[in-house]
């Protein structure tokens, strides 16, 4: 039994009713809970600093109104059955009685969104699950990284403190490589950060205030318009097509007002997969130099491309230096890993790491190494290779179904994407209650409703389809899943 946090009031009282008091209500108040053990008579009486006696008395009364009960030779536990009106009901707190903090929250204009929301259920429950980006965790090569666990632990077992804001040295330091080799970024400077997300907060922060503008892509990844509207910021829909964002509304909408940030996803657009075109991304950071406006390029997926080479971030030419980089490699890990980066031109990278370390401070310095060391050994690259050989094979398979079996030959469309996870479905009709069906199935599935703004939900006709998750056998039973979701009635 672990230390009960009790502590007796001074008064008139005897003491073994102060103690019977005090165990009371801490079962009234779910501190201990039906079936859990108490401490021994002589633990809590050591605690309380009150005679054995006392105690024993105290659990003696109790019993006798039914709060605990004794087993022979092993202990006192909490009653399965609290008396009259406590017995195994959760505490309910009135709304008038839900406290000031809750009350300050409520009055908020942000929402609680529906992404937020649709993470909290138990996706193990599910059989099938096609949702946006989730990838195939039984690819990876928990054993090479364990191995670099126990080899980071040695390495740092004398310096385990804070390293610093943009994080550990040796991952900064391969990372820095990559990105310059791999994406021409060799003139910003990295940070380290705990996923993408915190760096889209950390740009935020410094370039937004209440009556900021940011421009974003009219569908877009919630998470980060929740996180600007957060600092006060009204966000701006540029319209899009097939070659990704039309700069001509972009450059519309900055004739006839101030925009103090665009977020763009140019690389599998998020959530339609399309990449932006070259011309495309010219003539964008062309509106931007003109009228002076800071790029947050959110390059999500960037190693997973299938037919070619990726096209280079928007950040490698950027002469101005006005682009903020994000990216991560949770996806390609695991999710929880939790591993991101940003780069930042030099001269603005003070104002970064001091707002780095006013949120998170540093990033987990054990993770951080044994990454560190797995890219330093060729592990990292070996799996990128292998993952990139499934999910295009994946993706390959997908497309064959789509496009063969006479179902979703007559009923749906798409283009299938050269990269990334996901696949963008044009259903025809509306993807929230096919989602809805195919869930009571065992089947989830991210409908367009979750990236559209608030007022727009009734344009949803898509589904983004994640292909990584499932091997061929698999996705074919859930594409008959979908099938029936889309052929019911009612």
């Amino acid at each position: 039994m672990n230390l009960l946090n009790i502590s007796l009031n001074e008064g008139p009282e005897s003491l073994y009713r102060q103690v019977a008091r005090a165990l009371r209500e801490a079962i009234q108040r779910g501190i201990l809970r039906a079936g859990e053990p108490l401490p021994s008579a002589r633990s809590l009486a050591d605690q309380l600093q009150v005679n054995r006696h006392t105690v024993r008395i105290a659990y003696e009364e109790l019993m006798a109104e039914g709060w605990i009960r004794a087993e022979e030779r092993i202990g006192y536990f909490v009653a399965e059955d609290f008396p009259n009106e406590w017995a195994n009901a959760p505490m309910v707190i009135p709304p008038t009685r839900r406290g000031i903090l809750f009350e300050k929250l409520d009055k908020r204009d942000g929402e609680l969104n529906q992404l937020g929301r649709a993470g909290q259920e138990n996706v193990g429950e599910f059989p099938y699950n096609l949702q946006s980006s989730v990838p195939d965790l039984r690819l990876f090569p928990v054993a090479e990284l364990k191995s670099c666990f126990s080899r980071a632990l040695r390495q740092l077992s004398s310096h385990l403190d804070y390293q610093g804001a943009r994080g550990d040295p040796l991952l900064l330091s391969l990372l820095s490589d990559v990105v310059r080799q791999q994406r021409q970024l060799g003139q910003q400077e990295l940070i380290l950060t705990q996923g993408s997300q915190e760096a889209i907060f950390i740009t935020a922060s410094l370039l937004l205030k209440p009556g900021s503008a940011v421009a974003v892509e009219e569908k877009g990844y919630q998470p980060a318009w929740q996180c600007f509207r957060h600092f006060g910021a009204e966000l701006v829909p540029i319209r899009l097509d097939g070659e990704g964002v039309i700069p001509e509304d972009l450059e519309r909408q900055l004739e006839t007002r101030r925009i103090d940030l665009l977020y763009l996803t140019p690389l599998h657009q998020y959530p339609t997969t399309v990449t932006l075109t070259p011309a495309r991304r010219a003539r964008v950071m062309a509106v931007l130099r003109e009228h002076r406006v800071p790029l947050l390029e959110d390059d999500y997926d960037h190693d997973v491309h299938f037919d070619s080479f990726p096209p280079l971030p928007m950040a490698a030419e950027d002469p101005e230096q006005l682009v903020i980089y994000v990216s991560t490699l949770s996806k390609l890990i695991f999710p929880g890993a939790r591993l991101g980066f940003m780069a930042v031109p030099p001269a603005a990278l003070p104002w970064f790491l001091q707002m780095k370390a006013y949120t998170s401070r540093v990033n987990e310095t054990l993770a951080s190494r044994a990454v560190a060391l797995w890219i330093q050994d060729g592990g990292f690259g070996r799996h990128l290779r292998r993952l990139r050989r499934t999910y295009q094979g994946r993706r390959d398979h997908l497309v064959e179904q789509l496009e063969n079996l006479s179902f979703f030959r007559q009923e749906t469309s798409f283009v299938a994407p050269k990269g990334g996870m996901n696949l963008w479905l044009d259903l025809k009709r509306n993807p929230q209650v096919i989602a809805e069906r195919a869930r009571r199935e065992g089947l989830l599935l991210s409908s367009e409703h979750l990236y559209l703004a608030p007022g727009r939900q009734h344009e949803a006709r898509h589904l983004r389809l994640g292909f990584a998750a499932h091997d061929e056998r698999e996705m074919n039973r859930a594409l008959k899943i979908l099938q029936r979701a889309m052929q019911a009635k009612g």
